[in-house]
């Protein structure tokens, strides 16, 4: 078994090979990425709502559907009614399933670990960390 992280020896090269090759706890290329167990079907298809134009069908690792979907989300009327209860305690705590470009300043899931949020339940409070830069973008959340 491998995990979904991509390996450093040899990720997407036709001509390296990884020198642990199938005992490699790596993914190998992206194929190995979307369909691990932990990535496939954790974001919609980029075709979706539109799902009948998808090349791949039923082969794709995207979701095409609400059901299909494995990553948690937001019923519905927790996405459409917005309440002050939702926006205190679930706002960007999920990360977003959409694999398409939208608007994120009003889509009401996490895009990046600077608007993602941990639930408010764990008891953290309102003052910020001292060691919070607010002008620092950090691609990976251990950076």
């Amino acid at each position: 078994s491998y995990s979904s992280k991509p390996c450093a020896m040899q990720y997407d090269l036709d001509h390296a090979c990884c020198r642990d090759r199938d005992a490699c706890p790596h993914a190998h290329n992206r194929m190995e990425v979307l369909y691990h167990p932990k990535v496939l079907k954790q974001r919609f298809c980029a075709t979706y709502p539109n799902v009948h134009t998808c090349r791949r069908g039923s082969l794709c690792a995207f979701a095409h559907s609400k059901d299909e979907l494995a990553a948690p989300t937001f019923d519905r009327d927790e996405e459409t009614k917005r309440s002050d209860e939702f926006f205190m305690y679930k706002f960007k705590t999920l990360w977003c399933p959409h694999g398409v470009q939208h608007d994120w300043h009003r889509c009401v899931y996490a895009h990046t670990y600077q608007d993602c949020r941990r639930v408010p339940e764990i008891g953290y409070g309102s003052e910020p960390c001292p060691d919070w830069d607010r002008n620092a973008a950090y691609k990976n959340y251990e950076d």
